[in-house]
């Protein structure tokens, strides 16, 4: 698989520069304008599968404890950095993001996988699972899903290797990964995309840039960025 020309924004956990991450209103017009969406599911108390990136609810909202302690009812209560918004289920964000928008997906446990697959049989979204956990991902490809993604930020040769044997289609290495190793033609190598996470400023874009030149198979497919503005920038890398 070569690298294309077209290299693809994705708005990680929906852009916290611009909106409060993982929320309904970030996923949905971040996602929107990126054309594809990164944010985390786990489980809560209750047992439904949430979007909140933490296990627990400290840094993001008004509450603290555990999200695995806490109900679905008590979520729809908090407050997502300092907005009116709360920590929604997944069942919500497949029915809120437009289908155009493709999902991705980071497992941050293994248990959500059934409701993952039973959200992608129910709605018309793309999606690509992604987790640091290689455990998590064999499940994943276990019960059917085809489109799965390795992150990892260490030891690049040793996770290309393992996302093979887990039958990914993806790898989304660090940005430093791509910019000072030869990860990304080397998973281009193996028929993988790549998605280079997370990207913060526009230095980072110039320097991922700067490797790719007019060689696309060093250029990444994919940038999880956390800034709406960097957008458009990103056209710079194809």
């Amino acid at each position: 698989m070569a690298s294309t020309n077209h290299v693809q924004p994705i708005a990680h956990r929906g852009c916290p520069h611009q909106y409060p991450e993982n929320t309904l209103r970030a996923l949905q017009n971040a996602g929107s304008s990126a054309g594809a969406v990164e944010f985390d599911v786990r489980r809560c108390g209750t047992g439904e599968s949430v979007v909140i990136h933490d296990n627990r609810l400290d840094r993001v909202t008004d509450v603290d404890g555990l999200v695995s302690d806490t109900s679905v009812s008590e979520l729809q209560q908090v407050h997502v950095a300092g907005s009116t918004a709360h920590v929604p289920t997944l069942q919500e964000v497949f029915q809120t993001v437009s289908t155009d928008v493709t999902l991705h997906i980071e497992l941050k446990e293994p248990s959500v996988i059934d409701d993952v697959v039973m959200y992608i049989n129910q709605f018309d979204h793309d999606v690509i699972v992604s987790s640091f956990d290689p455990t998590a991902l064999t499940a994943a490809v276990s019960a059917g899903l085809t489109d799965v993604a390795l992150l990892f930020a260490t030891d690049p040769q040793d996770a290309l290797m393992r996302a093979i044997e887990i039958g990914c289609t993806a790898v989304h290495p660090s940005a430093s990964l791509c910019i000072e190793t030869d990860i990304v033609s080397a998973a281009h190598e193996q028929g993988l995309y790549v998605n280079a996470w997370t990207i913060e400023d526009a230095e980072t874009l110039t320097a991922l840039a700067r490797i790719s030149g007019d060689d696309h198979s060093t250029a990444v497919d994919g940038v999880i960025i956390d800034d709406c503005s960097l957008i458009e920038r990103c056209q710079m890398l194809g």
